[in-house]
C-alpha cells in the first residue's frame, strides 16, 4: 500500500481472507477485507469498493454504511438505500451488534426505528432520545411494559433498584405520569416484597 502497488495488496489481502478462512479466524479475515476496500478505494475501483463495503456493513460494521454511502451523490444513494435497507433490516444480527438502528437514526427514519425497538423493548432505555419527541406516548408505553415485565422476573434488591432506576429514566423522558403509574401498580401488586416497596419509595423524579 505505502509503494502504491495496489493490485498486490490486494492479491495479499485475498491470500490472507483464504488463509485465515481454512483456519477458521473470522476477526482477522474481517481485517483482511478492511485492507482490501483501503486498496480498492486507493486506487479508484468503484465498484469493486462498492461492494466490500457493503459486505462488510452486512456483516455487521456500520463505519461501512457511512463509507458506501459516500460514493454516491444523494439522487443516486436514494435508491441504493432502499434496496439494502430491508437486507439490514432481516440480516439475523443479535439485537445489540446490529448496524441497522444506527443506520436509521442517521437517515432520521423514526418511525422504522420505533417498529424495530417495539419488537426489543428493552431497546427502549437506549433509543428513547431519539423517540420521545415525536412518539411519546408510545415510547411510555414500551418502557412501562418493560419496566412491569421486569418487575415481574425481579427477586432481589439488586433487581428491584434496576426496575426503580428505569422509572427514573421514564420520568426523566417525560413520562412523569406513566412512571408514577408504574409506582403505584407496583406497590398494589406486590405488597409483600418489602425490598421492593423500600425501593419504590426512593425513585428519584428528575
Amino acid at each position: 500500500m505505502d509503494q502504491r502497488n495496489y493490485e498486490e495488496a490486494i492479491r495479499l489481502a485475498l491470500d490472507g481472507e483464504q488463509l485465515d478462512t481454512e483456519r477458521r479466524h473470522p476477526g482477522t479475515v474481517k481485517h483482511w477485507k478492511k485492507l482490501r476496500h483501503e486498496a480498492y478505494r486507493a486506487s479508484g475501483q468503484l465498484e469493486e469498493q462498492r461492494k466490500l463495503a457493503e459486505e462488510l456493513l452486512l456483516d455487521g460494521d456500520y463505519d461501512y454504511y457511512l463509507k458506501l454511502k459516500s460514493t454516491y451523490t444523494p439522487e443516486e444513494w436514494k435508491g441504493v438505500y432502499l434496496e439494502l435497507l430491508p437486507r439490514l433490516e432481516h440480516s439475523g444480527r443479535s439485537y445489540y451488534f446490529d448496524p441497522y438502528p444506527r443506520i436509521l437514526i442517521e437517515e432520521q427514519e423514526t418511525a422504522r426505528l420505533l417498529d424495530y425497538v417495539s419488537r426489543e423493548p428493552s431497546l427502549i432505555e437506549q433509543f428513547y432520545p431519539q423517540l420521545v419527541s415525536e412518539y411519546p406516548d408510545e415510547v411510555y408505553k414500551l418502557f412501562k411494559d418493560y419496566i412491569m415485565q421486569t418487575a415481574k422476573a425481579a427477586s432481589n434488591r439488586s433487581n428491584y433498584r434496576n426496575v426503580c432506576r428505569m422509572i427514573s429514566m421514564l420520568a426523566k423522558a417525560g413520562g412523569v405520569d406513566a412512571a408514577r403509574h408504574c409506582v403505584g401498580t407496583l406497590q398494589a401488586l406486590y405488597p409483600r416484597r418489602s425490598a421492593l416497596q423500600d425501593e419504590l419509595r426512593s425513585v428519584k423524579w428528575s
